[in-house]
């Protein structure tokens, strides 16, 4: 006897969960280029950034472009910067560190709620 139904469907093998970040983590010269497109779209900086840049005397940082620095970052990575994070702050190397710090922060959280 035969049927009308169509045959089963092959099974998609399962997604693997994205990290909370929606990033994967980055290498330093990745999230050096993020760091300067987020400097050329919110804060009109148009010159090469180099790590030994200091955020300050180099870059002219005043507290309100340090705090637009500082959420746009966050927003650009999806990560969450702390007080201590941001008082540790002087060049663009230690803006770098502390974004991939909490890049793999928030990967070590996702692994371990799998």
């Amino acid at each position: 006897m035969t049927t009308d139904s169509p045959p089963a469907a092959a099974e998609a093998p399962a997604a693997e969960p994205e990290p909370r970040s929606g990033k994967a983590i980055c290498s330093r010269p990745q999230v050096l280029a993020g760091i300067a497109a987020v400097s050329r779209e919110h804060l009109d900086f148009r010159q090469p950034l180099s790590e030994d840049l200091r955020l300050v005397e180099d870059l002219g940082l005043d507290s309100m472009r340090a705090f637009t620095l500082a959420a746009e970052v966050e927003n650009h990575f999806k990560i969450m910067l702390s007080e201590e994070d941001e008082d540790q702050l002087v060049t663009v190397g230690d803006l770098v560190q502390v974004v991939i710090a909490r890049l793999e922060s928030v990967a070590g959280e996702v692994e371990e709620s799998s």
